[in-house]
């Protein structure tokens, strides 16, 4: 089987090309004019890239790294010149290695976030403080219902007194006019 992928050599990898050249499929002229390309071919095999083999073995056959890249590919703007676009990419690339060489030499990660022990206290005691004061809320929450609940409960024994007083009122009024009645 052909292929592009495991070429040891630009001979190697010529003759790959010159044999599916004389297949007569549709678009195969395309296809060999796109990978023949040395930036879309040096992507692929090793040995048409300039980068040194031990480096190309280092890094995995995946998508990963393109990946990562692809966040910062318009950090610095779109649809540049050529070379500005290298010089922004080299100033990027000199800055990235300067934040490793930082790490390397100080052991502290560069990142935009406070990971100190100081720090995580900081953000250990908000999150208490946050869970005390909900504990708190939640107590007055609860007193004050229990509050209600008692006050309900007051009205509700006054209007009960209230209606057997006027109840008792009522009795005695007609007791008195049956009294009244007799007596006439």
């Amino acid at each position: 089987m052909i292929s592009l992928l495991k070429a040891e050599s630009k001979v190697e990898l010529n003759q790959i090309f010159s044999d599916i050249e004389k297949s007569d499929e549709d678009g195969v002229k395309d296809w060999i004019d796109y990978y023949q390309r040395p930036h879309i071919l040096a992507t692929i095999n090793s040995s048409a890239s300039l980068m040194d083999v031990e480096i190309w073995n280092r890094y995995g056959n995946n998508t990963n790294t393109a990946e990562a890249a692809h966040s910062l590919v318009n950090r610095t703007g779109k649809q540049l010149k050529l070379l500005s676009a290298i010089l922004r990419g080299q100033k990027l690339d000199e800055r990235h290695l300067k934040i490793i060489e930082i790490q390397d030499f100080s052991a502290v990660p560069y990142t935009k976030q406070d990971k100190s022990q100081v720090k995580r206290q900081l953000l250990a005691i908000n999150r208490k403080g946050k869970l005390l004061v909900d504990i708190e809320e939640r107590r007055l929450r609860l007193e004050l219902e229990i509050e209600e609940r008692k006050m309900s409960l007051k009205e509700r024994d006054i209007a009960l007194q209230k209606s057997v007083a006027e109840v008792e009122t009522i009795e005695i009024a007609n007791e008195k006019a049956k009294l009244a009645l007799k007596n006439n």
